[in-house]
């Protein structure tokens, strides 16, 4: 019988990891500021590393989302979940840089690395399929 094989461990595993992934990772401290994120963040914003660092959901958001909740209420929400455990999935309206409509399917989870709390949101582009549903109705 054969051991379990072991992963690498390190730092250079996760980054390549977070990297790889092909979804938009975000990474935010307590606050919900933009600690870290990966290329397709970038992409998916249209945007430098720089430009997310530092910023907040809001920073990139409408006042109103298209079910007609401020953004900031809802967000406020969101975090408070996630803060309490729970597994966030939902769909937001953001921009990117340019001010362009993005329509994104966001998962949120808290997690606590090197005793500092955070979260991870996972963003994943929607634009087309929402366009798609408006086409429809």
């Amino acid at each position: 019988m054969s051991s379990l094989p072991t992963p690498p461990k390190g730092e250079s595993y996760f980054r390549t990891l977070f990297e790889a992934c092909g979804e938009a990772f975000i990474v935010t401290n307590a606050q919900g500021q933009a600690v870290d994120c990966n290329d397709a963040a970038l992409a998916l914003y249209a945007c430098r590393r720089s430009d997310i660092l530092g910023t907040t959901p809001l920073d990139w958001s409408p006042a109103l989302q298209p079910d007609g909740k401020r953004s900031d209420e809802r967000a406020a929400e969101i975090f408070s979940q996630a803060a309490a455990g729970e597994t966030v999935c939902f769909e937001w309206e953001n921009y990117r840089l340019g001010g362009e409509p993005l329509f994104v399917h966001v998962t949120v989870r808290h997690a606590v690395i090197d005793a500092q709390v955070c979260y991870l949101v996972v963003s994943r582009n929607i634009s087309d399929r929402k366009k798609a549903e408006d086409a429809l109705r």
